[in-house]
Parts: C-alpha cells; sequence; structure tokens
C-alpha cells in the first residue's frame, strides 16, 4: 500500500538538494535570463532604428499644406482608395527627439470630420495638385447663400418613397 501511495515521479523527491536551494538557483538562472533579453532587445531596437532612419526621408509640411492620409481601414481592400484626402495641415508638433516634426494636426477643409486628427509623417503624403482647397466658411449649406455673392443654390427635394420619409429632415420634403 506504501509504494502505491507514494509518486515515484514527485520532482522533490527526485531534486538532489533541498527545496530552497532548487528555488534559490532557479530564481538567480530567471533573472540571468531576463537581464540578457532586456539588453537582446534594446540591441535590436537600436539596430532597427538606424536602419528605418537610414530610409526614412521625411518632408516638412508647413500649416497650409495639402496633404493625403493613408486610409489604414481600407488598405486590405482589392479596389479600394488607399489615400483619402486632400487635408489641410493645421500645425507641427515637434519632439524632443527629432529635429523635425514628426507629428501634424490635420483637419477635413469640407467640415466633414470635426475634431482635427493628430497624424504621424510616415501616414501622410504631400498634396501636389494645383486645385485650392474651399475653406469650410466658403462651404454652402442649405438654404443658405454662397458666401461668394452668388446666386442661392436651388432647394434640394428629398426624394419621397416609403423608405425615405423617415430620413428625410421635414424642412426637404415637398
Amino acid at each position: 500500500m506504501h509504494l502505491i501511495m507514494d509518486d515515484p515521479g514527485d520532482p522533490l523527491l527526485a531534486t538532489p538538494g533541498s527545496p530552497a536551494a532548487f528555488i534559490t538557483g532557479l530564481r538567480r538562472r530567471l533573472t540571468a535570463a531576463y537581464r540578457e533579453s532586456t539588453r537582446e532587445m534594446a540591441e535590436s531596437q537600436k539596430k532597427q532604428k538606424e536602419i528605418y532612419d537610414r530610409r526614412c526621408s521625411p518632408q516638412e509640411l508647413k500649416p497650409g499644406d495639402l496633404v493625403w492620409v493613408s486610409d489604414l481601414a481600407h488598405n486590405r481592400d482589392k479596389l479600394a482608395p488607399r489615400w483619402g484626402g486632400p487635408y489641410r495641415v493645421n500645425k507641427q508638433m515637434h519632439s524632443q527627439d527629432h529635429d523635425f516634426g514628426v507629428l501634424y494636426e490635420i483637419e477635413d477643409p469640407i467640415g466633414c470630420r470635426t475634431a482635427p486628427w493628430i497624424l504621424h509623417h510616415n501616414r501622410l503624403k504631400q498634396y501636389l495638385g494645383d486645385a485650392e482647397m474651399p475653406s469650410t466658411s466658403s462651404t454652402p449649406t442649405l438654404g443658405t447663400p454662397p458666401s461668394d455673392g452668388s446666386e442661392s443654390l436651388p432647394p434640394l427635394v428629398c426624394p419621397v418613397t416609403l423608405d425615405s420619409l423617415a430620413l428625410c429632415p421635414p424642412e426637404l420634403l415637398p
């Protein structure tokens, strides 16, 4: 009965020495492995940064410049556009690690997005078109005349179907 109850695979019975010595040795080995892996990871990060900085050529964007913004949400869609915009740069944010700004505050000049974005320079491309973007003050809204003094816009009429009645604002219903 005594032989059946004892487990010959018990690590404390099979390990020579005391359990306290085993735990002390294990802690010593784990601490050394942690220090070594931390040092290796720091060296690897430094090497990757040097390689990236060698290849990277950030462009200097000024407030008022127009840029394209990389659309990460549709990056894997086959036929979807990879870049959206153009958007306007509000300001450049400098960091203590770089002599150039790597973050930019971007706004939507059409006014579809109310809060500005803060984006890294690697998600931006300079817009090289010659067209000037309209400002939010000159974008006409329904029922107001354009700010350039020309005639007002024709009133929009919402097409009436049973499905669209709930979606149309009351002022657009015929």
